[in-house]
C-alpha cells in the first residue's frame, strides 16, 4: 500500500462525481475510472462522491417503514465499501482509502419539499406509475419512463467538512458525500432527520468548494450536457461559460432531476471559485480527465 506520508508540499485538490445510474459497473467502467483516478491522484488529493438514486429507491420500496434519510445512511456505507474495494482491486499501488459517513444540513422550508423533483428507484411503465401514484407517491415521466420522485433540498453545509479536509491533509483519497449527504435539520436540541435525497451534485459542489478543490469532475453515463437531448438537433455542450450555461438554465434546455442539477451545481463551483468543471461518461473517464469529450464549464465565455 501506498504511505501517505511521502508528500512534504501541498497538493491540488479534486472532487470527482459519480453519478448513482453510472455505478452500474462493468469491468470497463471500473477499469477506465481506476485509470482516471489513478492518474489525477498524481496531481493531487480526491474526494469521490456518488449518487444513490436507484439504491436508494429500491431500499425504499423493500423498507417502506424506513425513512429516506436512514436509508442515505445504509447505501452510503454499502455503495462506499463497493467502491473501495473497485479501487483497490483496479489500482497498482492503491493509496489508502477513508469513507466519511456524511450528513448535510438542509433548510426545512426549501421550497422542494412541496415540489419534488430528484428521481429514485428504476423506471415503470405508466400503468404501474398510475398505481403507485394513487398510492401516495409522486411520480414523474422523464426520458425513459416514469420514476418515483422525492424532495431534493439544496445542502446548506457539511459539518464533516473539517474531517474530510484533515484525511486529504494526510492524503488519503476521501469517499464522501454519498447520496448527497444524509439530510438534516438542526434543532433548538441535536438534529432531526429531513424526509428527502439530496443530490450528489450539489453536495459535491459544496464540498469542492470548502476543499478548495482545483476541479469538479461530474462522472456519469452520457459524454456530457446536451441540447435537445434525445430529440432532433441533439448537441453536446462542448467549453462553455457560465454566462452560456446560465441561459441555457433559464430557458429549460436541461431535464429536472437529471442533467439540470449537475449543470446547476457546475456553474455555482466556478461562479464562486473560478476554477472549472467538468460533466463527461464514466465510461471514458480516462478523456474526461484529459477534457476530451465533455463538456467543460468555465468562468469566462
Amino acid at each position: 500500500m501506498q504511505s501517505h506520508n511521502i508528500y512534504s508540499r501541498k497538493r491540488a485538490r479534486y472532487v470527482v462525481s459519480i453519478g448513482g445510474n453510472a455505478l452500474e459497473y462493468g469491468k470497463g467502467k471500473a477499469a477506465s475510472l481506476a485509470r482516471a483516478i489513478e492518474s489525477l491522484y498524481k496531481r493531487g488529493d480526491i474526494v469521490i462522491t456518488h449518487g444513490n438514486g436507484p439504491q436508494v429507491g429500491k431500499l425504499a420500496s423493500e423498507e417502506q417503514s424506513a425513512s429516506l434519510a436512514i436509508l442515505t445512511a445504509q447505501t452510503q456505507a454499502e455503495i462506499g465499501i463497493f467502491m473501495k474495494g473497485k479501487l483497490e482491486e483496479n489500482l497498482p499501488s492503491p493509496p489508502e482509502i477513508a469513507i466519511v459517513i456524511t450528513s448535510a444540513v438542509v433548510n426545512p422550508g426549501d421550497p422542494s419539499f412541496s415540489n419534488p423533483t430528484k428521481p429514485i428507484g428504476k423506471f415503470y411503465g405508466k400503468k404501474v406509475a398510475r398505481a403507485m401514484s394513487q398510492h401516495g407517491y409522486a411520480m414523474r415521466k422523464l426520458i425513459g419512463g416514469y420514476r418515483r420522485v422525492v424532495p431534493s433540498p439544496i445542502p446548506l453545509s457539511i459539518p464533516e467538512l473539517p474531517l474530510v479536509k484533515r484525511l486529504l491533509d494526510s492524503h488519503l483519497l476521501v469517499i464522501a458525500g454519498g447520496g448527497g449527504g444524509i439530510p438534516i435539520v438542526p434543532i433548538r436540541r441535536g438534529i432531526k432527520f429531513a424526509e428527502a435525497v439530496i443530490d450528489k451534485d450539489r453536495t459535491s459542489s459544496l464540498i469542492a468548494e470548502g476543499i478548495g478543490a482545483q476541479m469538479l469532475l461530474v462522472l456519469t453515463n452520457v459524454d456530457g450536457a446536451y441540447l435537445n437531448y434525445g430529440k432532433k438537433g441533439e448537441r453536446l455542450i462542448g467549453r462553455a461559460g457560465v454566462h452560456e450555461m446560465n441561459t441555457y438554465l433559464r430557458n429549460g434546455s436541461f431535464e429536472e432531476g437529471s442533467m439540470k442539477p449537475k449543470v446547476e451545481a457546475c456553474v455555482n463551483f466556478v461562479e464562486h471559485t473560478g476554477k472549472i468543471a467538468v460533466i463527461g461518461n464514466i465510461s471514458r473517464a480516462e478523456d474526461v480527465l484529459a477534457l476530451r469529450r465533455c463538456t467543460i464549464i468555465t468562468e469566462g465565455p
